[in-house]
């Protein structure tokens, strides 16, 4: 037969014995109790089950909430290839452009390592780029992207490919 040995309410132990044997450490033990119903036999009471005259499942240990992960400061910098690429075919019309504002964004482009998605400045461009008015300058004469385009470019999150370039030589 199965028993539960028990010290402190809590199941410390379960055997398999005669009642003999039960008998000789019966002192060493708060309650010894005979898992000899239907019920008890189903319920799978082991180690760490509470006792207070029925049996009770252990209390599973509360997880720890993992620490929170800081996203590392790249996230949202593209190296400068993968940033041209998300103008697609509208890269060349910048290229090309006579508008000062958009030379004087190509030239910047020329001399950065990385762009930085999160940068207001270069929302702020962009929307230049789009027909946005922008402070002290004006409106570009002849959108080359749309808001929508603009959006997609700021918001699509950087994959690891698109800033391999910064991440190996500045971040590893």
């Amino acid at each position: 037969m199965k028993y539960a040995l028990i010290k402190n309410n809590t199941v410390v132990n379960v055997i398999i014995a005669d009642s003999g044997f039960i008998q000789t450490i019966q002192q060493e033990y708060d309650h010894i109790e005979a898992l000899d119903t239907e019920l008890e036999q189903s319920l799978g009471v082991g180690v760490g089950w509470g006792w207070d005259g029925s049996f009770t499942p252990p209390v599973a240990p509360e997880t720890p909430s993992p620490e929170p992960v800081e996203p590392p400061v790249y996230e949202w910098y593209i190296d400068i290839g993968p940033f041209v690429d998300r103008l697609g075919t509208k890269s060349l019309a910048v290229d090309t452009s006579t508008d000062p504002i958009v030379q004087a964004f190509s030239k910047d482009l020329a001399r950065r390592k990385w762009v930085n998605l999160q940068d207001p400045r270069v929302a702020s461009t962009l929307g230049y780029l789009a027909g946005d008015t922008l402070q002290g300058v004006g409106t570009i004469s002849s959108p080359i992207l749309t808001s929508q385009e603009v959006t997609d470019i700021l918001t699509t999150p950087v994959e690891p490919e698109e800033n391999l370039a910064l991440r190996k030589q500045y971040f590893s």
